[in-house]
This record gives structure tokens, C-alpha cells and sequence, in this order.
């Protein structure tokens, strides 16, 4: 199953080219997302930091095909999946500066390759957009 097996009428996908000129879009697009979500200004620079490791590993690894990138937000929590056709021989780097980042400014995050394709995702939950959305709820 590729991700877009599983695209919700909700979800943002971008398909870029696989190049470092790419990846200001796609920074752009993931902070619009999340900042219209609630998150706060420290959230979304961390989604901004996830986005751009993300998909630099992916560039990394040479791919054959363009990027896509899925954006889902649901019940405060931003999920991001990137993926793209690559070469056999060539690896994803995540090296250990790129997974300190990635574990600082995530939830969780992985790398793989699956069925000839990079795939990289992460998870960042808004702490402030679940504090507001409870206040809201006890409220009403």
C-alpha cells in the first residue's frame, strides 16, 4: 500500500520535485497547516525543523521519483509521511545529528524503505491546541 491508499478528504498532499529547492515549499505548506490547527509558534518551528530532516533524508537517499508528502491533522496531532522511488542500492541516511533533531522537535518519527520507496514519517502533538480544545469543550 502506498500513501495514497490512505488519503483522507482532510489531508493536505503535496508532490515536489526531489530536490533541496523543494523543501521551502513543502516547510511553508506543513507550517500553515499546523499553525491554522492551533499550534503554537515553538510547534510549529519544530514541524517546520521535522519537515525539512525529513525530507532531506529522503533527497538523500537519491530518489528516482518525485516526493510526496501527506499532511494529517487529527485531534491535535500533526502526522506527516514522505515518501519517494529510489534506487536499490541507496540507503536513507538518519544520522545521528539528523535523529537528535528528530527527537527533540517529535513525538515520534521513523525511516524506511518499503517495497523500493524511502518512507519517512513523524508525529508531533500540539500541547497547546489540546489544552485550548479541552478548555473549549469544558466550557460548552
Amino acid at each position: 500500500m502506498n500513501d495514497l491508499d490512505d488519503v483522507r478528504p482532510s489531508d493536505v498532499v503535496l508532490q515536489v520535485p526531489s530536490s533541496g529547492a523543494s523543501l521551502r515549499v513543502v516547510r511553508m505548506v506543513a507550517a500553515t497547516v499546523v499553525a491554522d490547527a492551533g499550534f503554537d509558534v515553538d510547534e510549529v518551528d519544530d514541524v517546520r525543523m521535522a519537515v525539512d530532516e525529513l525530507c532531506a533524508a529522503v533527497i538523500e537517499a537519491e530518489p528516482t521519483s518525485p516526493m510526496r508528502v501527506r499532511l494529517r491533522i487529527e485531534t491535535y496531532r500533526l502526522d506527516v509521511r514522505v515518501d519517494a522511488e529510489h534506487a536499490a542500492d541507496s540507503a536513507a541516511p538518519i544520522d545521528e545529528m539528523r535523529a537528535a533533531v528528530l527527537g527533540a522537535v517529535t513525538d515520534n518519527y521513523s525511516f524506511d524503505v518499503v517495497d523500493g520507496r524511502s518512507v519517512a514519517v513523524f508525529a508531533k502533538r500540539s500541547t497547546l491546541a489540546a489544552s485550548a480544545g479541552e478548555a473549549a469543550e469544558g466550557h460548552g
